[in-house]
This record gives C-alpha cells, sequence and structure tokens, in this order.
C-alpha cells in the first residue's frame, strides 16, 4: 500500500508548465520518501532502474547519480539551472550542459528552467543528437526577464535535430523563436512571450514557424501583446499556412491587432476549436478590425453564448466538432452601438450563424442590437433570456414604436430608459411585424422555447408587469408561430399579495391555475406553477432560497451561464497542464 501510495504522485502523466521556480515540484520526491520508508523499499528503490526514468534536479553530480540509477533505459530529464543573483553573462553551468550533451540519446523528455539570457539560448542552438526526444519544454521565471537579451540572427533550435519532436513548449520568449527549424511531427506547440524589454517578437515569424509544422494539433499562445517596434524585422511567408490536422488554436492575453495578424496568414480546418480568452483591444478599436477574426470556415455551430457589458463581452458559439469563443475587454467606455453592440452584429462576417438553434444571452442597458441579431438566426429554436437591471418597464406594447425610434436616431427622451428596459426590448424584437404588403412577419418563426431570469427582485406578483409579455405571447400565437414552453424565473421572498394580478391568459386548461400567481401560492412554498393552454407550457419558476436577492443570477440560476463540455478538447494536456488562467472558464460580467 505504501509503495502504491508514494509512486502514484512520481507517476503523474503530465506536468505543471510554469514560470515561477517556486512552483516546479520535486518530481525525486517521492522517491526520496520511498527510500526512507525501511531497509526493505529502499534495496527496492535502488535496485529498479524503471523507477529512475523521470529524474529532476539542480546539481549536475546529483543527476548523474540518478541517471546511473535508471541504467541504459531512456529518461525523462527535469533541470533546474536558475543562477539565484546570477548576471547576464554567466551562461548555463558548464557541468549542467555537459549532462545534457553526454545523455542526449537517452532522452524522451527535457525540462528546462532557465534564465532567458542571451548566452544560455545561444546553447540552444547547438547540435544535439537526441533521436529519441519527443517533448521539449523551455521556461524562464518571469522575474527575470529583464535580463533577456535579443539575439539576433538565430532561428534554429539544436540545429534543426528536431525529427522526433511531438511538443514544444516556450516560455516566456526573449527575442526569438526557433521559426526555421523543421518539426514533421510535432502536435502540441505552446508559446508565451515576456516581458517588452527581452525583445519584441515579429508577427511574422509565427507563420514561418507553423509553416514547419505540418501535422499540428494544439497550438496555444499566450501574452502576445506588444507592438512595434520589433527586435527584428520579419516576412510572413508568401503563401498561407495550412495547418488541415489543428484541433485546438488557443490564444489567452493576446492583442486582438496580433491575433489578426497570425490567424490572417493561416488555413484552418472546418473542424477547429478556436480560443481567444482576455483579448486587448487598443484605440483603434472598430476602425480596423470589425470583427472579431478574419474569415473562417468553421463546421455549423448550434449554440451561442452572448455576455456583454460596457467594456467586457464573452462570445461563444460551438458545435460538435468546432467552435467560437471570443472573450475581450477594450476599456474606452463606449456605450452605444460604436462599442461591442457593433462589433456584435458583425460575427457572421467570419462566423456563419445560420444554424444557431440555442441562444443564451445576457441583456443589460438598452440592448438595441438584439432585433438586428435575432435576424440573422432564422433556425432560433431555444431562446434563454438573462435580463440585467432594469428588467421591467410599465410601458405597454404598443408605445414601444416610439421608444425604439427615439432610441435608434438618438433622440431619447426623459422616460425613455425605462421603455427600453431589456425585457420590453426582447417582447419587441419577438412580437410580429407588418411587412409592407400588409402581411405579418416574425422573427425566428421557430422559435419553441423562452426561458427569462430577471437579476432584479421579481417575484410571482410582479410577472404581471413585463412589459408587452402577454401580448407578444398572444400575437405570435395568432400568426400560427406560438412559442410552446415559456418559463419565467421569480424571486423566492415576494412582496405583499397582489389582489388584482394583472396577467391571466385567456381560458384555463384542466382546471390548472393560470400563469401569473398569487404570493399567497408563494407563501406555501410553491416551486412552481404551471398552466397548459393551447398546446403551449408556460411554468412561473420560484428561485432558490439561498439566491432570493437575485446574487446568484446566471451563476446557478434557470438561466445559468455554462460552459459545454466540448471545449475541453482531448489530448489538449497530454504533456503539460497550464494554470487557470489559460484553461477555458467563462468569466462573467456580474462576478469578481
Amino acid at each position: 500500500m505504501i509503495f502504491f501510495e508514494v509512486m502514484a504522485l512520481y507517476e503523474r502523466p503530465i506536468i505543471i508548465l510554469s514560470t515561477s521556480p517556486d512552483d516546479i515540484p520535486e518530481e525525486n520526491e517521492p522517491l526520496h520518501t520511498l527510500t526512507h520508508v525501511c531497509q526493505y523499499w529502499r534495496e527496492v528503490a535502488l535496485g529498479n532502474p524503471a523507477l529512475w526514468r523521470r529524474i529532476h534536479g539542480r546539481c549536475s553530480e546529483q543527476i548523474e547519480v540518478y541517471l546511473a540509477r535508471a541504467g541504459s533505459r531512456t529518461v525523462s530529464l527535469s533541470l533546474d539551472v536558475v543562477h539565484w543573483g546570477a548576471q547576464e553573462e554567466e551562461p548555463i553551468p558548464p557541468p549542467m550542459a555537459s549532462v545534457i550533451e553526454r545523455h542526449a540519446a537517452r532522452l524522451h523528455r527535457l525540462d528546462l528552467v532557465v534564465i532567458p539570457a542571451s548566452q544560455n539560448i545561444r546553447l540552444l542552438r547547438e547540435p544535439l543528437q537526441a533521436p529519441h526526444l519527443e517533448i521539449l519544454t523551455i521556461t524562464s521565471p518571469c522575474m527575470y526577464g529583464s535580463y533577456g537579451s535579443y539575439v539576433r540572427g538565430w532561428k534554429l533550435l539544436f540545429d534543426s535535430e528536431t525529427s522526433q519532436l511531438k511538443a514544444l513548449a516556450i516560455a516566456p520568449i526573449a527575442s526569438w523563436i526557433p521559426c526555421r527549424t523543421s518539426f514533421p511531427r510535432l502536435t502540441h506547440l505552446f508559446l508565451s512571450f515576456g516581458e517588452p524589454e527581452t525583445g519584441r517578437c515579429h508577427p511574422s515569424l509565427i507563420p514561418q514557424l507553423l509553416s514547419n509544422t505540418p501535422v499540428l494539433q494544439f497550438l496555444h499562445i499566450s501574452f502576445f501583446i506588444y507592438d512595434a517596434p520589433y527586435s527584428d524585422g520579419g516576412q510572413p511567408p508568401s503563401d498561407l499556412v495550412p495547418l488541415l490536422h489543428l484541433r485546438s488554436l488557443v490564444f489567452t492575453s493576446c492583442s486582438r491587432k496580433l491575433i489578426h495578424a497570425v490567424i490572417s496568414h493561416l488555413v484552418l480546418p472546418g473542424d477547429v476549436f478556436i480560443r481567444l480568452q482576455g483579448v486587448l483591444s487598443g484605440d483603434n478599436f472598430d476602425a480596423h478590425y470589425s470583427a472579431p477574426l478574419p474569415d473562417v470556415v468553421l463546421s455549423p455551430v448550434t449554440s451561442l453564448d452572448i455576455c456583454m457589458g460596457q467594456d467586457e463581452i464573452l462570445v461563444v458559439a460551438d458545435g460538435p466538432t468546432s467552435g467560437l469563443w471570443f472573450e475581450g475587454c477594450h476599456g474606452l467606455g463606449y456605450t452605444g452601438p460604436s462599442g461591442w453592440e457593433g462589433w456584435l452584429l458583425n460575427l457572421h462576417r467570419c462566423l456563419p450563424l445560420s444554424h444557431i438553434s440555442y441562444l443564451h444571452i445576457y441583456l443589460n442597458g438598452r440592448p438595441a442590437f438584439f432585433p438586428t441579431l435575432l435576424d440573422q438566426l432564422p433556425q432560433l429554436a431555444r431562446l434563454a433570456v438573462l435580463l440585467g437591471k432594469p428588467a421591467l418597464s410599465s410601458v405597454d406594447i404598443d408605445d414601444l414604436d416610439v421608444v425604439w425610434t427615439a432610441t435608434v436616431t438618438g433622440d431619447q427622451g426623459p422616460d425613455s430608459a425605462d421603455a427600453f428596459a431589456p425585457l420590453a426590448v426582447l417582447c419587441r424584437a419577438l412580437s410580429p411585424s407588418l411587412t409592407t404588403g400588409g402581411a405579418a412577419q416574425v422573427r425566428c418563426p421557430d422559435l419553441r422555447v423562452l426561458t427569462i431570469e430577471c437579476m432584479d427582485r421579481v417575484t410571482l406578483d410582479t410577472v404581471a408587469a413585463y412589459p408587452g409579455l402577454p401580448e407578444m405571447l398572444s400575437a405570435r400565437a395568432s400568426t400560427g408561430r406560438p412559442i410552446r414552453h415559456v418559463v419565467v424565473h421569480v424571486a423566492a421572498h415576494p412582496p405583499s399579495p397582489d389582489p388584482h394580478p394583472h396577467w391571466q391568459p385567456e381560458g384555463e386548461a384542466d382546471g390548472l391555475q393560470p400563469v401569473t400567481v398569487t404570493a399567497l401560492d408563494m407563501s406555501r412554498h410553491c416551486t412552481s406553477s404551471v398552466c397548459i393552454q393551447d398546446d403551449a407550457r408556460y411554468e412561473v419558476v420560484r428561485r432558490a432560497d439561498d439566491d432570493a436577492d437575485g446574487a446568484g443570477a446566471g451563476a446557478q440560476g434557470l438561466c445559468a451561464f455554462r460552459m459545454r463540455d466540448v471545449w475541453k478538447v482531448a489530448g489538449e494536456d497530454m504533456y503539460w497542464e497550464l494554470d487557470s488562467s489559460h484553461k477555458p472558464q467563462y468569466r462573467l460580467l456580474w462576478r469578481p
């Protein structure tokens, strides 16, 4: 039992890829523990070469001892060659460099933690006869970023003797990437850029590197932020770079301009997941990049999540085999269509939305973009809406035309803010309109399910105050395009009972209560109220007691935003694991 408990730590299939020396685990600690249990287990550990195939150390003499215990087996070698208090002119210690050279033929994996000084980087261009080397990671502690020096002119790694390499991670890079090295078997590539003092990599060097990775499946680029002046000139390949085997393309904490500069030179397959997380936009927000990406031809996506605030946006569109994830921030203080709203309406320019059947959206403020967005979703069947504050309005549906025109034209009266509350916009957008010929026209004609949750303190009684909701449902039904299932999520603790509820669907079916339920019913701990009428199902659902104030709306509520499992792309973490900031996760605007 002791043996298996200890070796479970040693046999971890992947490592944590870190740029901080304090976070680097001591790989040999489980073996040290095993050798100190008793004499028997000490003899077992020291006499079994298979137990010493993963070696970590800072001292060349100690590493040589461990390598001797491994016999002739191939090994995974993790070397921490960080010098505390080192100077730029001090390269990797010659004894450590000689360890790599002497045992190169046995290396299966090499993990280096090294100061990004120019002398250290130059050692990586020397020929290395490592026919079994499949995984190489080179990380540098961020605190040493200022030690990095620009290395002019070399673009090769190990003098291009990398034919067996399957996984390469370099984080952070100084001023270079091995863009002229051939990687015929590389499937995993992670690049993270350092501080600007270490040099600014020209964006065209990345397509050059990718042109030498014909079977690449996973590409992750991080902290690609800094614009010109660059340390070295660059020229992208004359032709677009096909990455036909790519399954996952990830940019985290990168500049939108530089993301465009890279992706515009690539040919991507249809079945690929593109995740742009923590995207930063400059001052020229919409001047040059009105769409999130250059044109990409993805396999049809069927689900769309949108969560948009004044400065931030999260848009996730995905299907079974492909998807686009965009999470960005511009910080320019836009409040109207000149900000994220106008950008969002151009999403269809790079990503076809005609197959979207499910939309989950957070509506806040004055969402004038919403009707135009719905026009781009002809096959929408399910709509989940989380309403920000203020969610409600007392303005009738007939008054919204005037408010709508005033808001779009910029002529906003003093009362237009309430009238343009999110739910009023939702009902107006889903209501039928008349064409020039007098025929009724309905957006999203296949819409069957509508789910609504408010972040306001909305109760069963105040459902009646929802502006235009009963009229919209009735009007759609009269055109032959009814919404078959409507669910409204309300607070758990209602105000005083209202003896005159306003919303009563016409007629009652099978003796069931109508959609509007009094606060008295709520006080009897009724968890939901259901009305079935004209083949349509209407529900008013009680919010959980621990979410009565709406603080958890969209987190644990009926309209909770939850990442779909398709973004956990199988095989992405085969060789290393990144910290949480690099992993796919929803960062919702109302959460800290």
